[in-house]
């Protein structure tokens, strides 16, 4: 009983995705199909009385099965966009802005969000630490670290069902941190949004040496060599001869390259 229950099962999964339309059907739908939702409407009508109980997903299935691809090359916002779309986002729709703009709903309101951080004041701008990844390619592993060691102040964001409290970081902490730790982020490299959003330009160019520390077994029974190294560089130890964490502890900073030779030999000063 057991066995014919399971396979009756299984043959209504199989139905439920298997095709509805056959290769030929999928080309043709296809080559009238063109990512819209009009011309899934259209397709929709157009098949409905041929295949009934017909959904909007088999007709996005089939033109893709038929060997629909869209085209994602992908346009730059103009500065006449953005001004024009934070003038008209709460007067317009969602179908109508994307009329004007020539462009998917979901990519306008994703651009949206990302264009108010960069209009807000400083005080109001804040970012999860997923946005800070995209703007300065730094892990949200190391965000969450520079936070529990005190470095970066936190908030939290709108609760999320999934994921618990979202961690939100204000762009003046970002600017902190930077200013007490430069190495964190090569900031005079960044791209031009995560310069206007995080306010970047405010800060003072960066040193060109960092005092770091290396802990590993050999030298940690020393009590941890600390040496000089370039400031955005993955630093070997001169004593053990291994790569050691490119944050400086001890933030200690220098801009006269002379003086970084001062150190360059094992120095077991914590």
């Amino acid at each position: 009983m057991e066995a014919a229950m399971n396979a009756s099962k299984r043959d209504a999964s199989r139905a439920a995705f298997s095709p509805v339309f056959s290769i030929d059907e999928c080309r043709r739908i296809a080559r009238a199909y063109d990512g819209s939702p009009q011309s899934i409407d259209r397709l929709l009508t157009q098949w409905s009385a041929q295949k009934p109980g017909l959904k909007r997903r088999h007709i996005t299935r089939a033109a893709q099965r038929g060997g629909y691809r869209p085209d994602i090359a992908r346009r730059r916002w103009t500065e006449s966009e953005n001004a024009w779309l934070l003038q008209h986002w709460s007067s317009l729709s969602d179908t109508e802005l994307a009329a004007a703009l020539g462009r998917p709903a979901g990519a306008i309101q994703q651009h949206y969000r990302r264009l108010r951080s960069t209009v807000a004041s400083p005080a109001e701008r804040t970012f999860s630490l997923g946005a800070l990844r995209r703007l300065t390619g730094v892990d949200p592993r190391e965000w969450r670290d520079f936070i529990r060691r005190g470095w970066l102040e936190s908030g939290g964001g709108p609760r999320d069902r999934k994921a618990g409290r979202a961690v939100q970081v204000s762009a003046e902490a970002v600017l902190a941190l930077l200013q007490a730790h430069p190495e964190v982020l090569n900031y005079e490299r960044a791209t031009d949004e995560a310069r206007l959003a995080l306010n970047l330009a405010r800060l003072p160019a960066p040193p060109r040496f960092k005092r770091v520390t290396c802990r590993s077994r050999p030298c940690r029974q020393q009590g941890g060599t600390a040496f000089w190294a370039p400031i955005y560089a993955a630093p070997r130890c001169p004593r053990c001869g291994r790569l050691t964490s490119r944050l400086s502890t001890l933030a200690q900073y220098r801009v006269q390259a002379e003086n970084a030779a001062e150190s360059a030999a094992a120095d077991r000063s914590p």
